[in-house]
């Protein structure tokens, strides 16, 4: 049944963006919507996508545009070292590159390749990849306006993690200027896994589409200038997720998100949802009822992971991160 709404919901791009979201929707909620009157984190989220034409959008979700105005608001010290930025994969000599380097287009968030030290390179297959990216216009994935008219480019960062590993990613979701909720998001490359907590680092007894870690991750030394970070980056917004790395001492800007999922999350209990939008409405904090349990309190998980429709992983002799953007990691 739920392929079948897939199905029916691809075909209705050629119709309208919003009766595609009607039956994205209904396809992920279970419920049917015309979200005229959202009350739901995600129904505002899609009210959001169809009605909200704030000017800064395109400039916040430009990886490369982004860094001036995030250098203006905290400094360029949480800016992640930039070595390059090209407009075609021809422009980029794979040999003098510093490894390890991560290479992502600056137009959409779906489209990652980490380079190892040691890595050997296909790099026809390197290019090609990237010139598939440069092609899209990922406004026409879940029709995100922000992404309509963004310069598709190719940037080449420096690796930030320590001895290899990828850094865990502090994904906070902002309502109102106040960060209300952290996701905490572990092994991305690997084995993924997600974890919910409060702004005072307790979890959300919730289940999304990947498992989680156990026992909790540990709270960063640096949180509470992380939660400062995201509330700089977040202010003047009624909702934006700003994801940060924590590398040592350091903290380090990731991306803007205004849409996570492209509207598309599901979060069990469904009533988790109603709460979030609540949060975003009124500035209701989520009750306590939600919080993990410590062990022997603990009640029976709500629910197993959500769905989340799988995409193909493309490798060219180094990690190619396929479904981060609007599918793994800005679920």
């Amino acid at each position: 049944m739920l392929d079948l709404i897939e199905l029916a919901g691809r075909r209705a791009l050629r119709w309208s963006p919003k009766t595609y979201s009607v039956l994205q929707h209904l396809m992920y909620q279970r419920k049917l919507s015309t979200f005229r009157n959202p009350q739901t984190f995600t129904e505002l989220l899609i009210a959001k996508k169809h009605n909200d034409r704030n000017p800064l959008f395109p400039t916040t979700v430009d990886k490369h545009d982004v860094r001036a105005y995030v250098a203006e608001k905290l400094g360029p010290q949480y800016l992640v070292p930039q070595v390059q930025v090209a407009d075609s994969p021809d422009e980029i000599d794979f040999a003098s590159l510093p490894r390890p380097c991560v290479i992502k287009a600056t137009h959409a968030g779906d489209m990652t390749m980490i380079l190892r030290e040691g890595d050997v390179v296909d790099e026809v297959a390197a290019r090609r990849q990237m010139r598939k990216w440069l092609k899209q216009n990922f406004y026409y994935e879940f029709f995100e306006w922000p992404y309509l008219h963004v310069k598709p480019r190719l940037v080449v960062e420096e690796f930030i993690g320590l001895d290899g590993v990828v850094p865990t990613d502090y994904k906070c979701y902002v309502f109102n200027g106040r960060v209300g909720m952290i996701q905490v998001d572990s092994d991305r490359f690997t084995g993924h896994k997600v974890n919910l907590m409060n702004r005072d680092w307790k979890e959300f007894d919730v289940s999304v589409p990947f498992p989680r870690v156990d026992p909790t991750p540990p709270m960063p030394s640096n949180f509470r200038h992380l939660l400062e970070v995201a509330e700089k980056l977040g202010k003047g917004f009624d909702f934006v997720r700003i994801d940060l790395y924590s590398v040592g001492d350091k903290i380090y800007f990731g991306e803007f998100t205004h849409i996570p999922g492209a509207g598309r999350i599901r979060h069990e209990p469904y009533s988790f949802d109603i709460a979030l939008g609540d949060l975003w409405r009124h500035g209701t904090p989520v009750p306590a009822k939600f919080l993990r349990q410590p062990m022997g309190m603990r009640r029976q998980s709500v629910s197993k992971p959500g769905r989340w429709p799988s995409l193909p992983s493309q490798q060219v002799n180094g990690d190619v991160k396929r479904g981060d953007g609007h599918r793994a990691d800005r679920h």
